[in-house]
């Protein structure tokens, strides 16, 4: 008998415990938890890395004056180069030809701009008095403005052809009627009819490459190596001098994230090339268009770095791989704890605290 009171009793103490636990399960999780959490709106980033190669920010082209061979190199690609610094001499006998025909059309775009400037500033005078039509003012003035950008483009053809000679400022400072002095100054100009070419900056020598990419454009190319001894055209690219001011750095994005980066966003460059050193830039230019990359549609990118330390120059070489790091900020979101957060009705639900009530 007291074995059967025994169970009873142990059956009765049972039951109450599991109807305890049933009545607690039954209560939402809101009802079980009474902490209240203030929760606001939070700046919401995140960080885009890309990766690529330091290249100069800015170079200067060292381009053939005329068509002509190369017959000497004083330097090596790759080589550190101060300004006015010998790089190339070359023979050429389109010299004296180009330089005839670059001067007189200097010459005379300077005459007729003389020439244009005086009738502008008659017309001018007598437009005031009221002795000549605005017509008349408004052509002398076009003609004027015309002339200018003419002799602009006439002295920058010849600074170029003038550009292996010694002393060329003088030949600005004649006149049309001062041939004869030209063809003589021109003369004591030429050394040996060796044409020599300096380096414009202080910088490093690095293959030619052609204008758009010299700009730090995406297109562009690398144009042959010149060698000794090498046929050249006028204009064609002989070397390019990377300025190390500052550097650059091209890198791709994908279509994920193309519409987060935007011009100006600030980076911080790193490489295990530099430990230590982090470099300030900033995205330049964003391509509009993709291009394709084992076909996956990526984006250009081009991340400047403005300037460099002397210092940091000294370890810093053009061609090292780079690791570039992008914050990007989004909108403002209010963040809640995941642990407030329950299921109501197959949705997720919290606790907001109106005054002293509790409103899902």
């Amino acid at each position: 008998m007291t074995l059967c009171r025994q169970l009873i009793i142990l059956i009765a103490i049972s039951l109450s415990l599991s109807a305890c636990f049933d009545k607690d399960k039954s209560k939402p999780v809101h009802e079980k938890a009474s902490q209240i959490i203030t929760v606001k709106k939070q700046t919401q980033t995140h960080t885009l890395y890309f990766s690529g190669n330091l290249e100069p920010h800015e170079h200067k082209n060292v381009t053939a004056p005329y068509d002509g061979v190369i017959s000497s190199q004083s330097f090596a690609f790759g080589q550190s180069i101060l300004q006015g610094q010998l790089l190339f001499t070359m023979v050429s006998d389109k010299a004296e030809e180009a330089f005839q025909t670059d001067l007189t059309a200097y010459l005379k775009a300077k005459e007729q701009l003389n020439s244009s400037l005086g009738k502008y500033q008659s017309t001018s005078m007598l437009y005031k008095k009221g002795l000549a039509s605005r017509d008349d003012n408004d052509s002398a003035e076009s003609a004027y403005y015309l002339d200018r950008l003419a002799l602009l483009q006439a002295e920058s053809k010849l600074r170029k052809t003038l550009s292996g000679y010694q002393s060329t400022q003088r030949f600005f400072a004649l006149s049309i009627a001062d041939t004869k002095a030209i063809g003589k100054a021109l003369l004591e100009g030429k050394k040996d009819d060796q044409i020599t070419l300096k380096s414009p900056a202080d910088g490093v020598a690095l293959f030619p490459v052609s204008s758009d990419s010299a700009s730090g454009g995406s297109s562009g190319s690398t144009e042959q190596k010149v060698q000794v001894g090498a046929q050249v055209k006028r204009g064609q690219v002989l070397v390019t001098i990377g300025l190390l001011k500052g550097m650059a750095m091209k890198a791709q994005v994908n279509e994920v994230n193309i519409n987060e980066v935007r011009v100006g966003l600030k980076a911080n460059i790193t490489s295990d090339a530099f430990p230590g050193i982090t470099l300030k830039g900033y995205i330049k230019s964003i391509a509009a268009q993709a291009t394709d990359n084992n076909s996956i549609p990526v984006f250009h990118l081009m991340i400047v770095i403005p300037n460099i330390t002397h210092a940091q120059a000294k370890v810093i070489r053009v061609g090292m791989s780079a690791k570039a790091a992008v914050t990007v900020i989004k909108s403002s979101q209010i963040e809640v704890p995941i642990t407030a957060v329950f299921q109501q009705n197959g949705k997720s639900m919290v606790m907001r605290v109106n005054g002293h009530k509790q409103v899902a």
